[in-house]
């Protein structure tokens, strides 16, 4: 006859509601990926922390003068030009469109007719 197996017994539930004594050995391993984990984030965390203050701390751009050499003579031939070229602009601005034809009529101002 063959022999009947015997069950095996089965492993003790861990309910929350029975207190049995657990020392620090069993919670360190069986809390072991967690712990593992959060070292490997903390050594990380502080590699970031600090990289960041050594990118913080970079010496800034040196401060620098600008001098113009260009003549007075040269300088006032410029403002000239730009002066022509302002004027030159505004005169063939078409300004219709944004002129306020309620606001001349009551003022009893006539519109500028660009031909």
């Amino acid at each position: 006859m063959s022999s009947i197996p015997t069950p095996k017994k089965r492993a003790r539930l861990d309910l929350p509601f029975v207190k049995r004594r657990r020392d620090v050995v069993w919670w360190i391993y069986h809390h072991r990926a967690g712990i593992f984990t959060l070292v490997i984030l903390a050594f990380g965390m502080a590699i970031l922390f600090i990289g960041y203050k050594v990118v913080i701390r970079t010496p800034g751009p040196e401060n620098a003068v600008m001098i113009d050499l260009r003549t007075i003579e040269q300088m006032q031939q410029e403002i000239a030009r730009l002066e022509r070229e302002t004027r030159l602009r505004q005169e063939f601005a078409d300004v219709s469109p944004v002129s306020n034809a309620v606001s001349n009529e009551m003022l009893g101002v006539t519109p500028p007719t660009n031909q």
